[in-house]
């Protein structure tokens, strides 16, 4: 090749592969100039093909010659020239391309097996003939003919669909077709013949319901799928990941395409995995060393690994390690020492991946981080995803093209026609170097993440200028360093330099605008001097001074309410007292959304009372009677406080006394209650009368050089835990009188707890705990054994009520539960969870719960019966001693910090004795609550709301017969004597609610699953909602509820709502359409449109407004007063950052509430015919799906999809109200420093 001034010389005669074609072709772009995106520009060839041709790993079509023509044209080939470059494309495109190195290899790697490795694919047997016979059976049946293969990730599904299902079905003379999702979304149909039935596969289904497609594309793929499942002797067969499986079934189109049919892909058993090794090899002739086989066997079995690989993950790891030692082995069979020298299966990636790395030089290895970077990115909770990235972003840099081809050689990255991506989502923990990488900096990363989501959204809005990024996402995305831009792709690049450009231009107008304003301000001021009228503009300037000056002033007051909203928002898990003030003060400053949204979700949270004391160790302890909290200090002081009905401390001190001058340790009451016992640091133990309103010290006992490190009081007598061992004194008249000594241990006694029939326990620092039998005279030993090991300290004992369970804490950061019923301490648990020394153990009254508090500020409660742990808090100071009210309802602890804490043990909120996600809430007007939960805990429950913050389960759930299965929908009449409720087989099921609660009448009325249901205002109607299309209306006044009528809609129908006066019914389809029909005769009136799956339709409490949530993100709201020409108030509602499931007005009308599957329920205030938003209360924990309102609008409910219920105060005033009367100790000064530096306090109280 040579060059001259119009280009390099290049003869085509001498190409002899593709290589040297793409070699031509990028020496023609490269004189030009030209990137692979200008090339695209000019030719109209997708860059991504493009990039494949340069490549080489592509050859252009000769069925396009005009593409390929264009090409040349831009690459500056002569015309006369170009027929030489024809004639060498047709002729590369007969040379047989050499034959793949692999094709005789039995294994696959990180790739699935494809319908050509049928002969090599083992294991899956079983599963694939019972796909091959459910395909069979479907065939001729009616309805959707869909099978759904669901396991996890790397347990082998694309190669059941491939090697298994199509490779069978093609041997039994089906037509067949695989499609990715993204060919169905582009519109790609399969191929059809003559042949009875047609098997079509699409692989990855979950991908639909990624970021990486929008709505409109889901809908265009859900309903494409559909039309397949319906067409006559055609099977639809997809693939779906089980951990999407709870996603896809709360999706209304995706739904009923996994749910009827499915194949589960299990763990396969040992047996099987040893033929998935040695029977591919026996096929390709190489049969593997035994010595071999029970390697990989040892390396697949169950572990406990650091890294997150899982047994699913093991699947592909372990072909990838067989395929790489097969490489290895040449052509000899696999011993031993290839497999280890491979890397194994928890080494084999990282092996490969290393390898691949190494073969780099130092620019290239540069560019392989890039890559990566490139092709992973965090979504919105920080998970590390897989994305593929196009051949045309990386032909204009060698350095990366050379680290792609290292890795595809590997097979650690796969090569399609126009992208690269990583072979599978295993690599992503196995190869440490990456784990690396993708951990630095995930800041940045969710940065990239937004900027690839609004890249798309700008694509498929044709680059709408609106779609440009702005504000605080642009300036963030603008900060990114240049080496980190460098790892978006070309799309997101120039997104991004077109937002940047967009708001440059934004900022120049802007600046030319102020400069106008002010000439024109000096003109007229100008004007006014010549025209005399100068005080006029000098009263007029100082109006506008003053004007200024009140909004500067509000404007920072917004700004100091959104600042402390914030810091309640961040402070509440962590010191939910001080939060809940914060977030009072906040409203106090400025009544912003921000703020009402921060206190009102405070009214959801635990009502924590908080009582402060000075620095340092304290023990709280509360009187048999419940009525007074003792506390000892750090500065020899015990305080007492009075506890008021409600089971909480008064925050005015009701008397203290002087102990001693230093820390006081212990503290214990007499069973009855009238005498408490204190001891402290100097070895000081003091006993008062505290049976009178002033506390009376009545004797004092001392040990020499120990502290007092525990107490108890039982039967007339003090057990003091100290450095001396147990120490005990009989209470006399006025003096404690020294028992004998007991040598308990032969160190320091650290701990006591004492069981209902009198035993004593003691714990030591010698790693030991003793079980004593009480005696007047000396103690009786009953058993002693190790709690830990000889160093460790048994800092906290306790003894369940019922005297059989024994929970120890010790310095070795365990919880220990024993068994002393027998003659034995039998060790029954070991509960994990504590961070560092565990102080203290505490059981419920009622035994059904133990807590324990341990130093590195941990608070933890388990369930006794299964030992599952139920609350994880971690609170500002660790944590010194607890203890439970004697009722049970109030968990109290004390911590170094001097504080005392008050924990609800039933805490309003969230409720979670749910089995599956709560669909439905039902507020009737009789101060109750009805919750309906999914096909996994198919029941209809009743709450007690009479105090709305504390839900009570009332009495047993509503259930039906198990043939009628509970879809979750349900409703209840507005005077709360009826409840309904639909099932998964299109019936409805009636309750009279005074009656039995399992024994419905149940009807059908529909042939598909019930999505909704909803009554009439005066309780004679029902309307249901199916999936078959249809809303019925049952008359549910007799004793056997009948259809009234039946309303075609033509679609699923999502949601259904009857107007309160009883003239319309209007419902909320998956045709992104709300139909509008008269009751009177069925009559479709009107439709109204959305961008997406119409939810929540709800009409306003006057019949006048009807308002609906959607997949789009937003409510509309429509005026229904013409029902033949409903108008839109306003532009939608927006605020939402995911689908709104339900909407519902305040029982006024004046307020409207919105749940969001992103977690948040919203609130917009309605003043005439406008709405702004009020709030976004987001604590619920988990997607919200259904709301209500309760207390005739006072307080508010919502429930979820992790089977969450939650109620919060909806009155701002009236939750400033509950969190003063609550919250203890109100901040102080150096409190208020600390959370909102710089600002002078505000009295929340």
């Amino acid at each position: 090749m040579t060059d001259t001034a119009q280009g390099p010389i290049l003869d085509p005669g001498g190409f002899h592969g593709p290589a040297d074609l793409a070699a031509a072709l990028t020496t023609l772009r490269t004189f030009r100039g030209l990137t692979v995106r200008e090339v695209a520009r000019s030719t109209g060839i997708p860059s991504a093909t493009l990039g494949g041709w340069f490549s080489g790993r592509h050859l252009p079509p000769h069925s396009q010659p005009e593409a390929y023509d264009s090409l040349l044209d831009a690459l500056g080939v002569p015309p006369e020239e170009r027929a030489a470059w024809r004639t060498a494309l047709l002729r590369l495109r007969r040379v047989p391309g050499p034959r793949r190195k692999d094709d005789a290899v039995p294994y696959r790697g990180l790739e699935s097996y494809g319908v050509e490795h049928a002969g090599m694919y083992v294991g899956r047997e079983a599963e694939v003939q019972r796909l091959v016979e459910q395909v069979v059976a479907l065939a001729g049946a009616d309805g959707l003919r869909v099978v759904a293969v669901i396991g996890p990730s790397g347990s082998g599904k694309s190669s059941l669909l491939n090697a298994g299902l199509l490779a069978s079905a093609a041997e039994r003379g089906l037509t067949t077709a695989a499609l990715s999702v993204d060919d169905v979304a582009a519109g790609t149909e399969p191929e059809t013949d003559d042949r009875d039935v047609r098997v079509v596969v699409v692989d990855q289904l979950e991908q639909v319901l990624t970021e990486r497609f929008s709505a409109e594309a889901r809908t265009r793929v859900l309903r494409q799928v559909r039309a397949w499942a319906s067409s006559e002797r055609t099977v639809v067969v997809v693939g779906l990941r089980a951990d999407f499986l709870a996603k896809a079934l709360t999706d209304p189109s995706l739904g009923p395409l996994v749910q009827a049919h499915q194949v589960l892909l299990t763990p396969l058993e040992r047996d099987t995995l040893r033929r998935v090794i040695v029977e591919p090899a026996q096929r390709a002739g190489r049969p593997i060393e035994d010595e071999a086989v029970d390697l990989a066997l040892r390396d697949v079995a169950p572990v406990d690994d650091p890294d997150g690989l899982d047994a699913a993950s093991t699947l592909p790891l372990l072909s990838h390690a067989l395929l790489v030692a097969w490489a290895r082995a040449g052509g000899s069979r696999i011993t031993a020492t290839t497999y280890v020298a491979a890397g194994g299966v928890r080494g084999g990636v990282e092996t490969s991946a290393e390898a691949a790395y190494s073969s780099l030089d130092e620019s290239a290895r540069v560019a392989a981080r890039r890559l990566f970077r490139m092709m992973v990115i965090a979504d919105a909770d920080g998970v590390a995803l897989r994305r593929p990235v196009s051949h045309a972003d990386l032909a204009d840099d060698p350095d990366l093209e050379r680290a792609a081809d290292a890795f595809v050689e590997q097979r650690i990255l796969t090569a399609h026609e126009s992208t690269f991506e990583i072979s599978h989502e295993v690599v992503l923990v196995a190869w440490a170097r990456l784990r690396g990488w993708l951990t630095d900096d995930q800041g940045t990363r969710l940065v990239q993440h937004r900027i690839a989501l609004a890249t798309r959204a700008w694509d498929a809005h044709a680059h709408d200028p609106g779609s440009l990024l702005r504000g605080t996402v642009l300036s963030e995305a603008r900060a990114l360093p240049p080496e980190r831009r460098q790892e978006l792709t070309a799309a997101e690049r120039t997104f991004l330099d077109a937002s940047a450009a967009d708001a440059d231009a934004v900022a120049r107008r802007e600046r030319r605008g102020r400069i106008r304003l002010q000439v024109l301000a000096a003109c007229a001021a100008a004007l006014a001097l010549l025209t005399g009228v100068t005080a006029a503009y000098l009263f007029d300037a100082r109006s506008t001074a003053n004007d200024a000056r009140a909004a500067a002033e509000s404007a920072q007051r917004n700004a100091l309410s959104r600042q402390v909203a914030a810091e309640a928002r961040l402070t509440r898990d962590t010191d939910p007292s001080i939060a809940a003030q914060l977030a009072a003060a906040a409203y106090r400053i400025s009544p912003t959304p921000e703020a009402r949204s921060a206190l009102l979700e405070a009214t959801g949270e635990p009502m924590v009372t908080r009582l402060t004391g000075p620095e340092g160790p304290s023990r709280a302890i509360v009187s048999p009677d419940g009525r007074t909290l003792a506390i000892a200090l750090a500065d020899g002081t015990v305080r007492f406080h009075d506890i008021g009905a409600d089971g909480r401390p008064s925050r005015t001190l009701a008397q203290q006394v002087q102990v001693d001058d230093g820390q006081l340790y212990a503290s214990a009451y007499s069973e009855d209650g009238r005498l408490l016992a204190v001891g402290s640091a100097s070895g000081k133990v003091a006993l008062y009368d505290v049976s009178s309103s002033r506390a009376v010290a009545v004797a004092t006992a001392s040990v020499e050089d120990s502290a007092i490190l525990a107490l108890l009081v039982h039967d007339g007598v003090v057990y003091a835990g100290t450095g001396a061992g147990l120490l005990r004194w009989r209470i006399g008249d006025g003096e404690l009188v020294a028992l004998p000594a007991t040598p308990a241990h032969d160190a320091t006694v650290a701990s006591l707890a004492l069981a209902p029939d009198g035993r004593l326990v003691t714990g030591s620092n010698d790693g030991t705990a003793r079980v004593w039998q009480v005696g007047t005279k000396r103690l009786h030993e009953i058993r002693s054994f190790s709690v830990g090991s000889p160093t460790t300290t048994v800092t906290a004992a306790a003894v369940s009520p019922d005297g059989r369970l024994l929970a120890t804490g010790s310095k070795d950061k365990a919880v220990r539960v024993w068994d002393l019923a027998g003659d034995r301490a039998e060790p029954l648990q070991e509960l994990e969870g504590a961070g560092s020394w565990v102080n203290a153990v505490a059981w419920t009254p009622d035994g059904s719960q133990l807590a324990a508090g341990a130093s590195g500020a941990n608070l933890l409660v388990w369930t006794a019966d299964t030992w599952r742990r139920v609350a994880d808090i971690e609170p500002t100071a660790n944590i010194g001693s607890i203890t439970y009210s004697p009722d049970g309802e109030m968990l109290v602890t004390s911590s170094t910090d001097g504080s005392t804490r008050f924990w609800p043990r039933h805490p309003a909120a969230p409720t979670t004795a749910f089995g599956d996600t709560v669909w439905n809430l039902g507020t009737p007007d009789t101060g109750v609550l009805y919750a309906s939960t999914g096909s996994a805990d198919p029941v209809i429950r009743r709450f007690d709301v009479t105090d709305p913050a504390a839900p009570v389960l009332d009495g047993a759930p509503y259930a039906a017969p198990a043939a009628a299965a509970l879809s979750g929908s349900a409703s209840v009449s507005r005077d709360g004597s009826l409840l309904a409720g639909g099932t998964n087989a299109g019936e409805l099921a009636v309750w009279r609610t005074d009656g039995p609660r399992d024994q419905p009448v149940v009807v059908p009325v529909a042939t598909d699953l019930v999505e909704a249901t909803t009554f009439s205002a005066d309780g004679a109607t029902v309307a249901v909602a199916s999936d078959d299309g249809t809303v019925t209306l049952v008359d549910v006044t007799g004793e056997t509820p009948r259809t009234v009528r039946s309303l075609e809609v033509g679609t699923i129908v999502l949601s259904v709502g009857f107007s309160p006066d009883g003239r319309l019914v209007a419902a909320g389809g998956a045709d992104n359409l709300l139909h509008l029909y008269r009751v009177a005769d069925g009559k479709e009136l009107a439709t109204m449109t959305f961008d997406n799956y119409v939810y929540g339709t709800a009409f306003s409490p006057d019949s006048t407004l009807l308002a609906a949530g959607s997949t789009d993100r937003t409510v509309q709201v429509w005026d229904v007063t013409r029902p033949d020409e409903p108008r839109r108030i306003g532009k939608a509602l927006t605020g939402p950052s995911s689908t709104v499931f339900l909407v519902a007005w305040s029982p006024d009308g004046s307020r409207l509430a919105g749940a969001s599957q992103d977690g948040s329920v919203w609130l917009w205030d309605r003043d005439g015919g406008t709405f702004r938003a009020r709030a976004s209360i987001a604590n619920l924990g988990s997607g919200a799906v259904s709301v209500g309102w309760l207390a005739n609008g006072e307080a508010l409910a919502a429930g979820g999809l992790g089977g969450t219920l939650r109620t919060w105060t909806s009155d701002p005033e009236l939750a400033i109200d509950q969190i003063c009367a609550r919250s203890g100790t109100l901040m102080t000064r150096g409190e208020w420093d600390r959370h909102v530096p710089g600002s002078e306090p505000i009295a929340p109280c």
